[in-house]
């Protein structure tokens, strides 16, 4: 039991202020991407293709 708690206390706990940061971000990618300033890339292509 003691294991676990020391693996549980060492996890990360969410931050709000980074979690906003990735938010606007993604919202300044998007917007980017319908305004037509940049082209997405396949899927398929950026991870490459899987057995």
């Amino acid at each position: 039991m003691r294991l676990l708690n020391v693996i549980y206390s060492s996890l990360e706990r969410p931050d709000t202020a980074i979690d906003k940061i990735w938010y606007d971000e993604a919202e300044r990618r998007l917007a980017a991407y319908k305004a037509g300033k940049v082209q997405g890339i396949p899927a398929d292509q950026v991870l490459g293709e899987r057995p």
